[in-house]
């Protein structure tokens, strides 16, 4: 198991060298108005969350939307796709005490917004 782990892990060495080299040559700029964007990204759909199940008794604050997102998003990313993003939004909106119906949609409606927009501008840069 150890050979076998080696096997896998030192090549990937080299690649983590590059991404550092390649990383170290960014100017701090564009990296500033990287983090700024994904900034907003995240506050953008913390509000669409709290616009969601905005018919609640006790709505969700955009911070707290904009955490639920980032962590479903990061559940997501790690192997649980589009489905682990869903529940994962679910449950922690059920844990912050919105109403399933509401929960259901703020695990749906966000992924379904952000694909149609990557659609959308694909489509659109398909345009001759």
């Amino acid at each position: 198991m150890l050979g076998l782990g080696l096997h896998l892990l030192l090549p990937q060495f080299a690649r983590i060298q590059h991404a550092l080299q390649v990383a170290s040559s960014l100017r701090i700029q564009f990296i500033a108005l990287a983090l700024g964007a994904q900034a907003l990204s995240y506050l953008g759909s913390g509000y669409l969350l709290r616009a969601v199940v905005g018919l609640v008794a006790k709505p969700v604050s955009v911070v707290d939307g904009a955490l639920v997102t980032a962590g479903a998003n990061s559940i997501g990313t790690l192997g649980g796709g589009i489905l682990g993003t869903a529940g994962m939004t679910y449950r922690w909106l059920r844990q912050l005490g919105v109403v399933p119906s509401e929960a259901g949609l703020g695990g749906w409606i966000p992924i379904f917004l952000n694909n149609a927009m990557l659609a959308l501008v694909s489509l659109i840069g398909l345009l001759p």
